[in-house]
């Protein structure tokens, strides 16, 4: 991990920090062996502060129940009331406002 890091075609390739962590994590993790597993993921703790910074997750984590659950979440992001979705309720009046949000 740490040579992919730190490697001058990767630093060319990725120049943003957070994206060249995911891609030397996606790899690491692809060519692991068993018996390494422990240092993949000491390895691992050493670059996850830079890993998903401003990443909101996966969508999947904004659908709630409840309709004050979604309004709630909709504050603590920035965003006003909440919408029905097919599967629960999603932070924003409506989807395009929460997808706006995501995608920034």
């Amino acid at each position: 991990m740490g040579r992919c890091m730190t490697s001058d075609v990767m630093k060319a390739e990725y120049p943003d920090q957070n994206k060249r962590v995911e891609v030397c994590t996606s790899q690491s993790r692809k060519g692991a062996v068993k018996s390494n597993l422990s240092i993949l993921v000491q390895e691992e703790l050493v670059y996850a502060k830079y890993s998903r910074k401003g990443d909101p997750g996966p969508m999947s984590d904004y659908v709630f129940k409840s309709k004050e659950a979604a309004e709630k979440k909709a504050e603590e992001i920035g965003l006003k009331g909440a919408h029905e979705h097919e599967t629960g309720w999603m932070p924003g009046a409506k989807m395009k406002d929460f997808q706006d949000w995501y995608n920034k």
